[in-house]
């Protein structure tokens, strides 16, 4: 049995919150000063924030794809297809995304700044484009939702 939409709305909500706590935890980290002191424990710690969130991101997008909002919102408005599909191909992009910097990070055996430069950009980049996939996602509820129909004079 699917879940109510007002509960995985809630959710989703939810999931949304949770998520903007933990890019805020990888920029911090991103921002550290790796030394050849530290460089073993920030590169384990962020591997498995990294692990983490990729994973509560797959559950997130879970909650969005079949049987999801994605769904709902083609049953209110099927002329929002195309606007639903790039969402779906953005989902598969980031968890490539982010599969692909911690492959990186773990075979980062020792401090290499060049490295490290390269994956914390990586990061950056990919939290970025989290943040503006949440937005269009955000905007293309609204649309579908909360449509102005214009009011008479």
């Amino acid at each position: 049995m699917p879940i109510p939409i007002e509960e995985r709305a809630d959710k989703i909500r939810e999931e949304h919150e949770f998520l903007k706590g933990e890019m805020g935890k990888l920029n911090y980290m991103i921002c550290e000063t790796v030394t050849p002191e530290n460089f073993p424990k920030w590169r384990l710690d962020l591997l498995w924030l990294l692990r983490d969130f990729l994973n509560h991101l797959q559950k997130h997008f879970d909650l969005e794809e079949d049987g999801g909002f994605m769904s709902d919102i083609l049953d209110v408005a099927p002329h929002k297809q195309h606007a639903v599909e790039k969402l779906a191909t953005e989902h598969e992009e980031m968890v490539k995304s982010f599969s692909g910097i911690i492959a990186s990070l773990k075979s980062l055996q020792e401090k290499d700044d060049d490295r490290i430069a390269d994956i914390c950009e990586r990061i950056q980049v990919a939290v970025e484009m989290l943040k503006a996939h949440e937005s269009a996602e955000g905007e293309l509820i609204e649309s579908t939702y909360l449509q102005d129909e214009g009011a008479g004079d």
